[in-house]
């Protein structure tokens, strides 16, 4: 009795763990369409609920330009600490695609939300080498449309 006790527990806790574990994202057209047919809100809410909200953020953080729409898109139904995230997978991602993120800002995301280190307790090096990282990488950002976004950005981050 102990022994099938003990074995029914040991195949039982590693189910459960898993459960608990993150899922992976859902793809960009799959996310898309939730927010088309439930609005943003409820796909953000979704993909907390399905324990997928931190992989999407990673995606974000990517910079690859379908997530980074999804991000302006998913900004909406956001609030408090989804925001939070969102701002921080978007500034992690501006050394990546600075452009793409840039694209974002005026669909509910600002410069200033984006455009610093957000990491918690940065040490001063991760400081300098994220905001070299930066600064470097909207320099490059040259489509004129995009200009007063890029100024935006070097502005905060300068204040930061």
């Amino acid at each position: 009795m102990r022994a099938a006790l003990i074995i029914g527990l040991t195949l039982c806790v590693p189910a459960a763990a898993g459960a608990v574990r993150a899922a992976e994202a859902p793809s960009p057209d799959a996310i898309a369409r939730t927010i088309d047919q439930r609005g943003p809100a409820e796909a953000v809410r979704t993909l907390a609920a399905r324990h997928q909200w931190d992989a999407t953020l990673s995606r974000i953080g990517s910079g690859d330009a379908r997530w980074l729409a999804l991000a302006a898109r998913l900004r909406r139904g956001s609030d408090a600490g989804d925001s939070e995230a969102l701002d921080g997978a978007l500034s992690e991602a501006i050394a990546r695609n600075p452009a793409g993120v840039l694209r974002t800002f005026g669909q509910g995301v600002r410069a200033a939300d984006v455009c610093h280190d957000r990491a918690i307790e940065p040490s001063g090096d991760q400081v300098r080498r994220f905001t070299h990282d930066t600064q470097a990488a909207l320099h490059r950002v040259s489509d004129p449309a995009l200009a007063p976004a890029r100024d935006a950005c070097l502005a905060a981050l300068r204040a930061s």
